[in-house]
């Protein structure tokens, strides 16, 4: 007897991004718990030399005819959407009315900060027409209340770290080693902040240390990638190229603390912070989104929200390199503290299943 039957809508991989990782680790995770899944991807497909507007069409026509259908043809199902940045939110809002109207209840995955620093009359629209009672997963306590301030009409809350859904190899105890090598992984723009990057390594090598630096992500920035190309011409950093896989593995091998001086305005939970952690890197991190529930004192350092001001990564680097033990209890307090959001994660993750799952069959 086939389980209870979840509509799964958002986008999926490919491309590789934190929102579409997590909408393909919640299937999973239904799937694993038993429930009967249909995807509906809404990613744009199709060859990069027709305009994206035509692209985003191709993709969300489909959906939206598979949701009429669905409404019309199923008695008994569930909703799990992640919901879309920017303008997407509208087809979100199209394909969600179909299944409110047909009584399915919905859960929404909040997985952007855009909306709730600057508050959107789509998004107050969507969250009206789901109601009070539809679900609304957040990635930690301050975005919930955030959500709750900025629109009362998503009042039904539950709090999910993006811990609970990557699939990584967490390190059993940090490693005994000084600080050599600053990495950065991500998309190599400015958004991301890998301009940054490569003014704090002039900083430090201003003050006389001349780390090792490596730089791996997918080029999305001309400006950025040529900084970061003219700072690997002058032996200030190493670049790596996209990594994944095994590749990405090494990176975090090689590397002693993660830099992300990002300035991205949708940035929430990033995925990369999480892996740092995990394989006990302390992390730099610009105050965005969800960033500084996840960097603790003790664990990293905090930039303000656009990294402005570098002086406090400069500071905190000097320390480390000046005191090795500082150092050591950084990594060790990242990697607890990576593992307790695992485990707080995990609890959390099987009590919104249970209630998708019991949505389901109601």
């Amino acid at each position: 007897m086939s389980g209870p039957l979840v509509i799964v809508m958002g986008a999926f991989p490919p491309p590789v991004m934190g929102l579409a990782v997590a909408n393909e680790a919640m299937l999973h995770a239904l799937e694993d718990e038993g429930a009967q899944t249909l995807r509906l991807d809404t990613a744009p497909r199709g060859p990069t030399f027709l305009p994206r507007a035509l692209r985003v069409l191709a993709a969300r026509l489909p959906v939206l005819g598979r949701m009429a259908v669905l409404a019309l043809t199923c008695r008994k199902a569930a909703v799990y959407c992640g919901l879309s940045h920017g303008s997407g939110q509208a087809f979100d809002l199209a394909a969600l009315l179909l299944a409110r109207l047909r009584g399915f209840p919905v859960t929404l995955h909040h997985h952007g900060y855009l909306y709730l620093d600057r508050p959107s009359a789509l998004a107050r629209l969507l969250f009206r027409v789901l109601g009070r009672t539809s679900r609304h997963i957040v990635l930690s306590e301050a975005m919930a209340a955030q959500l709750r301030h900025v629109y009362p009409d998503a009042a039904n809350i539950r709090v999910l770290s993006n811990a609970a859904l990557i699939d990584i190899t967490r390190r059993t105890e940090a490693p005994d080693a000084p600080l050599r090598t600053l990495g950065f992984l991500g998309h190599v723009s400015c958004e991301k902040g890998a301009d940054r990057f490569v003014d704090l390594l002039d900083l430090l090598r201003g003050r006389g240390l001349a780390l090792d630096a490596l730089v791996a992500g997918s080029i999305a920035d001309d400006a950025a990638a040529r900084k970061v190309k003219d700072a690997e011409a002058r032996g200030v950093l190493r670049y790596l190229g996209p990594v994944s896989g095994d590749g990405k593995v090494r990176f975090f091998g090689a590397a002693d603390v993660l830099v992300l001086p990002s300035r991205y305005p949708n940035e929430a939970e990033p995925l990369v912070l999480h892996e740092a952690m995990a394989a006990a890197l302390p992390v730099i991190a610009s105050a965005r989104g969800c960033i500084p529930s996840l960097v603790m004192p003790g664990t990293g350092c905090l930039l303000d929200r656009d990294a402005a001001d570098l002086a406090p990564a400069v500071e905190m680097i000097e320390h480390w390199v000046r005191d090795p033990g500082a150092f050591r209890s950084a990594r060790a307090a990242a990697l607890a503290h990576e593992i307790s959001l695992a485990a707080i994660g995990q609890a959390a993750l099987d009590s919104v299943l249970a209630e998708i799952l019991s949505d389901a069959r109601a």
